[in-house]
């Protein structure tokens, strides 16, 4: 079953500075008064006659109530298995329906717009066997994004007309967005309050190691691998040994030309102290695509991953 609630309150306590305790108690009084509430569109004096969570007192309540309302309006049509295609159009409306600002209206439909994609983590079994076998058929993109609390990335798939739909008309959204072998960053300019992406001209190496380092973001990649990753084979001293120094002189020049042309504040490429490898962190948002066929060149062994503790 799609856990509605679940996802509502995991959009709402990261939005908003409320805790669960209230989420838990607006979601409970507002879905069991949702036609009354629906019939008034909301309206804050309606509202606070429940009472409980929905006397709210502060802004931070009164957003976190409407935000719970559009879920529970937007999620009440839908059906809880089978085709979820609706799903944006139904909380779009009801962005419309309960005058949400323009800012709420994004980052809610930008939640929605995740959530379609990643839908059968949501399902029964059954339910996500049967989604996976349908988008299997079409899906031609592998897409990487940045989580919502910073630190590391998750991954889906799709096909061609939603990665246009979806990530292309909302690449703005991003810090670092990559499309196939277009890369663009927003780039740190003191003088811009909000910069726009860029196109960056990356050569393939660094293209590699960007791609690399956003896929695996916050676990140490093993230096031997990113080498033969970027430049197809790993530099061997005169016994024919993997050479670290002659490596490290190659992979430092690289990522510091990258870091230099991608330019974003909040990335961090590095080789921390006593690590055995590279690591990329930093609270930054960023979506990477590649086409499905090309997955091979972007993958790294478990033997040179390690998750940073």
């Amino acid at each position: 079953m799609l856990d509605t609630r679940e996802i509502a309150k995991d959009f709402v306590t990261s939005y908003y500075k409320v805790n669960q305790g209230f989420f838990d108690a607006a979601w409970d009084v507002i879905n069991a008064n949702l036609p009354a509430i629906s019939s008034s569109a909301g309206s804050a004096e309606k509202l606070k006659s429940f009472g409980g969570a929905l006397a709210f007192g502060g802004e931070e309540e009164h957003g976190a109530v409407k935000a719970i309302i559009i879920f529970a309006d937007g999620f009440k049509e839908m059906p809880l298995e089978g085709d979820f295609s609706s799903l944006v159009d139904s909380i779009k409306s009801a962005c419309g329906k309960y005058h949400a600002e323009e800012g709420l209206t994004k980052e809610i439909l930008k939640k929605v717009n995740s959530l379609e994609n990643r839908i059968e983590k949501f399902l029964k079994p059954q339910e996500k066997a049967k989604a996976v076998q349908d988008k299997s058929e079409v899906a031609g993109y592998e897409i990487y994004l940045s989580k919502d609390k910073g630190i590391g990335s998750e991954s889906l798939e799709a096909s061609k007309n939603r990665v246009e739909k979806i990530y292309l008309q909302n690449k703005e959204d991003y810090d670092i967005f990559v499309y196939t072998r277009s890369v663009y960053s927003k780039k740190k300019d003191f003088r811009v309050k909000k910069p726009s992406l860029v196109f960056i001209e990356l050569d393939q190496r660094m293209y590699v190691l960007l791609v690399l380092f956003l896929k695996y973001k916050d676990s140490s990649l093993d230096v031997f691998a990113l080498h033969k990753k970027a430049w197809e084979h790993v530099p061997k001293d005169y016994d024919g040994r993997p050479d670290y120094k002659k490596t490290m002189d190659y992979l430092k020049s690289a990522v510091s030309e990258l870091k230099a042309k991608v330019n974003v504040d909040a990335l961090e490429i590095k080789k921390p102290r006593n690590s055995d490898g590279y690591i990329c962190t930093g609270n930054f948002r960023f979506c990477v695509i590649i086409d499905k066929s090309q997955s091979g060149k972007y993958s790294l062994s478990d033997f040179d991953i390690k998750d940073e503790d």
